[in-house]
């Protein structure tokens, strides 16, 4: 079965475990092995000197990365009006090792509009890329296929109507 990594911010849920093993059903449906990212790193001791613990959990996720053959990458805004930092390094790391990524979003809402609703912004206050992509044009065009969803606000973390035509076309397009 081939390994796919989940990059995204589920793992700062308090719970993200049940997410996962839906994820991971879903990707063994379509003939993937899912790869949860918190599994990369059950080694690393929490009472470990902070520096040291970062260390190990980027090791452990960049291994991880690199034994994987694609990256399907949660795109959904985290923390402000783009894409977790996080998950958007780990596409980027991927497909610049020529990895297949595949992003998501539980978003329609173009980047631009995003930024200027959080922000607060007039138009004339600071300049934002405005090409009506749901994230920064290095983002977006990082990922071979792109899907978005627009779930109500309470189902955010859990709508996996993207996340499954992403493994779908991440699925297919290995088999190619």
């Amino acid at each position: 079965m081939r390994r796919i990594y989940l990059a995204g911010p589920e793992v700062f849920l308090p719970d993200p475990q049940p997410l996962f093993a839906e994820k991971l059903a879903i990707c063994a449906a379509h003939g993937l092995m899912g790869i949860n990212p918190l599994e990369a790193v059950l080694d690393a001791d929490v009472d470990e000197p902070p520096d040291v613990l970062a260390r190990k959990l980027f090791d452990g996720y960049v291994a991880t990365i690199r034994a994987c053959e694609g990256v399907i990458a949660n795109m959904t805004p985290f923390r402000g009006p783009s894409a977790d930092v996080g998950t958007v390094w780990e596409a980027g790391f991927a497909y610049g090792r020529g990895k297949p990524v595949i992003c998501y979003s539980n978003t329609t809402v173009p980047l631009a509009l995003r930024t200027r609703l959080m922000l607060n912004l007039l138009p004339d206050q600071l300049t934002v890329e405005d090409f009506g992509l749901n994230e920064n044009l290095m983002v977006q065009f990082g990922g071979l296929r792109w899907f978005c969803a627009d779930p109500p606000t309470e189902a955010l973390w859990t709508d996996l109507s993207a996340f499954s035509a992403a493994v779908e076309a991440m699925a297919l397009g290995l088999n190619d």
